[in-house]
């Protein structure tokens, strides 16, 4: 049986195999390569040959060891390991939308034109309603989920913010793809989506705390 902690390491050794792949195949003009083309598949944009082919491997890579270290240094750690379970698919779904994002920037080099919206677009959809699935299950940490100083206050608190913020992230999700519409205002879209996720969720998290507060 394929071990759930594979999944992840898996991705990033396809990364980087494709980047050492790319390296070799992709047209060399100097240290840049074609960021670019237009409907004819001519270039109109070039950029760093190393950033392009690398950056996203080694973002990646230490994506997951950042991760996989949280719980030898978290000070709730039984909390994070109680997550633990839907932490594989946390990270794999992180690691799987960078892995998109990755050979979508790179198409370009190949001289392939199209609509780069039309696959990042539901692909950020889905890693926002996915993580906001998973922060309904988060229990009570200082490195991930919704760190208001009110939420952390309590585990009760905690719940009720993290419950409330999933099911926000998961509208904003949905909202998202408003931007297949709206494609020339995504940035906005999806700037206002975060912000409205921030701010909502931590007018809430105030909210009820000091209304728990005052019962007492």
């Amino acid at each position: 049986m394929f071990n759930k902690k594979w999944l992840s390491i898996s991705l990033i050794v396809v990364m980087f195999i494709l980047a050492f792949y790319f390296q070799t195949v992709i047209p060399k003009t100097g240290g840049a390569i074609v960021t670019s083309v237009d409907v004819d598949g001519k270039p109109l944009k070039t950029g760093s040959r190393f950033a392009n082919i690398f950056a996203l491997p080694i973002l990646a890579f230490a994506v997951y060891l950042l991760l996989n270290s949280l719980p030898n240094i978290a000070v709730y750690k039984k909390n994070l390991e109680r997550f633990y379970k839907r932490f594989y698919g946390f990270k794999a779904v992180i690691l799987m939308f960078l892995l998109i994002a990755y050979l979508v920037n790179l198409m370009p080099a190949f001289g392939f034109t199209f609509n780069s919206n039309l696959i990042m677009i539901p692909a950020l959809a889905i890693l926002f309603v996915y993580i906001g699935h998973v922060l309904k299950h988060i229990h009570r940490n200082y490195f991930i989920g919704i760190l208001t100083p009110w939420a952390l206050s309590s585990d009760k608190l905690w719940d009720r913010t993290h419950k409330f913020g999933g099911a926000v992230l998961e509208i904003c999700g949905i909202l998202l793809l408003v931007g297949l519409v709206f494609q020339s205002f995504f940035l906005e879209i999806l700037v206002t989506a975060l912000v409205s996720v921030l701010v909502i969720t931590g007018i809430y998290s105030y909210m009820i705390f000091t209304r728990s507060h005052h019962h007492h």
